[in-house]
């Protein structure tokens, strides 16, 4: 992704070497928002579609050092894997040209809200209402990764933007995966190396162990403490000390911290058992923690503050469930926050993967219709964003199981509807594509079919994402095959069985479908090592 610097002599006034200048040639440098140790993050414009963005930028004198460079590439790498409406969206990845100012660039969604931090010291305690809406949609942000194998190893309240929302609400959005591990990677730091913030660090993470989720979560309840009391539970004048405090003090009781009437018992047990010294004893799963949210504030909060407007799916999966779908008029009004619940859409795409599991292509055809309705709803109700997720998530898999199935007419139909809630650079569009390569490939139109996958493996060689570039090599095979043999690719010959086994849901764009029985999938230990 080579590019270069468009110089001017604005950007010698500005006093920065990028500022009044064009990055990449794709990317104007409009001025500096903030600088940290690793490099500085700039206000820009991405000139193709003219829309803001923000572009994190390594420093100069960091290029010599390799464990940094890998840093600041695995953040691109872990942050453009996660789609979900609470992590930051990763649009582009590059470098410019050495022989003018050499530089890695990160280019992101532009966030314009305070991070969660700032707002705990300026302000001090939150309501326990605000609590309970920042925590749970940094819970589910989390459980994204978690369910991905990739743990955060920072998430403190610096690193929780709040966006506000047209409604007056905020959305949350998860910043910073510079650190984050890859469970089954080879990862970037060396054993024992310090990584973190010591305020946020589990014991045993400072003992040198390796991070997991239950770090991250522990991570949060110091947030939580912070957010009811307005302090830190362990703090000191030097490092040292907060270490020694979160190895050896025993847990501080926020409830003797905060106001009167300000910390309800349910929500400082919460507390308490999250940053419980020994992991053991703390919330096993993101969606553990929540749940006990839930239940910590059910005497406290209105219901109409703790639940969803949108119905959720019934319990036991079903085809007949297409007829619960909510109609798009049956959105309740767009007043107040706009922000759907995630839950709603894991719990389809779970059903979906029972009925997979069951052997029931149409029930699952049908789950993953009601996917789109709900998406469609979420967007007439305002949720721009988590409805273009919703759109892009069922509709891929739909194309996917419409095609294990023989539809090609309707799955290529429904790829493209899919496309048109992406965008250029992303993960997600690139998935799309190579689904709908897949499909237009055995409609017999190979040339389309190859236009698309080259697009898509040109997303993937600059996400560094290796399966999908894997994916997209087979099918450049399977296409000159079918090119010398003047045939489309044949569909994956039908067999009892023909769907493998569902993954766990993820909730996420990038994923290994389990709708679609891709031809590695055919073998058996394939699917093995690839676990």
């Amino acid at each position: 992704m080579a590019g270069n610097l468009d110089t001017d002599d604005s950007s010698e006034r500005n006093g920065d070497p990028l500022v009044g200048r064009a990055l990449a040639g794709r990317y104007d440098i409009l001025r500096l928002l903030g600088e940290g140790g690793m490099g500085r993050v700039y206000e820009g414009r991405q000139r193709a579609l003219d829309r803001p963005v923000a572009v994190k930028c390594i420093h100069h004198h960091l290029l010599a050092t390799e464990s940094m460079v890998l840093r600041f590439m695995e953040e691109a790498r872990v942050a453009s894997q996660l789609v979900h409406p609470n992590i930051v969206k990763i649009y582009d990845f590059g470098r410019s040209d050495p022989s003018v100012a050499p530089t890695f660039f990160l280019v992101m969604e532009l966030l314009t809200g305070p991070d969660l931090g700032t707002v705990i010291r300026e302000g001090g305690p939150l309501p326990v209402a605000r609590t309970y809406a920042i925590l749970k949609q940094v819970l589910s942000a989390l459980g994204e990764a978690h369910a991905r194998g990739i743990t955060h190893r920072d998430a403190k309240p610096d690193n929780v933007i709040l966006e506000p929302t047209v409604g007056g609400g905020e959305r949350v959005k998860i910043i910073d995966f510079g650190i984050a591990k890859v469970h089954g990677g080879t990862g970037i730091t060396a054993v024992g190396q310090f990584v973190g913030t010591p305020q946020y660090m589990p014991p045993e993470q400072i003992r040198g162990e390796s991070a997991h989720v239950s770090s991250d979560l522990y991570a949060v309840g110091i947030t939580l403490f912070q957010m009811l009391t307005g302090r830190l539970p362990f703090d000191g004048e030097t490092v040292t000390e907060v270490l020694e405090q979160q190895l050896y003090s025993a847990r501080p009781d926020p409830r003797r911290f905060a106001g009167p009437g300000t910390c309800p018992d349910g929500l400082a047990e919460v507390c308490l058992r999250a940053i419980h010294a020994d992991p053991q004893e703390r919330f096993a799963t993101a969606d553990a923690f929540a749940e006990q949210l839930d239940e910590a504030v059910a005497d406290v909060l209105p219901p109409r503050s703790r639940r969803s407007p949108y119905p959720p799916p019934p319990s036991s999966p079903s085809r007949a469930r297409v007829s619960s779908i909510p109609p798009p008029g049956s959105v309740p009004p767009t007043s107040g926050p706009k922000i759907a619940d995630l839950s709603v859409a894991q719990r389809i795409e779970r059903a979906a993967d029972a009925e997979v599991a069951a052997g029931r292509m149409d029930g699952a055809i049908a789950e993953l219709r009601r996917g789109l309705a709900i998406g469609r709803c979420w967007l007439e109700a305002g949720d721009v964003e988590m409805g273009g997720v919703a759109l892009t998530v069922f509709g891929r898999k739909l194309g996917a199981g419409l095609r294990v199935v023989g539809r090609l007419e309707e799955s290529e139909r429904v790829l493209r509807n899919a496309l048109e809630h992406t965008e250029a650079g992303e993960s997600a569009r690139a998935y799309v594509l190579a689904e709908l390569a897949t499909t237009l490939a055995e409609r017999g139109r190979i040339g389309d079919a190859e236009a698309c996958r080259t697009e898509a493996l040109r997303v993937a060689t600059a996400l560094s994402d290796r399966d999908l570039t894997a994916k997209l090599r087979r099918l450049a095979q399977s296409f000159a095959i079918a090119v010398a043999s003047h045939h489309a690719v044949p569909p994956e010959p039908r067999r009892s069985s023909p769907i493998p086994e569902p993954r766990h849901s993820e909730w996420r764009v990038k994923s290994v479908d389990a709708m679609a029985a891709t031809r590695e999938d055919a073998d058996p230990a394939a699917v093995r090592r690839r676990r």
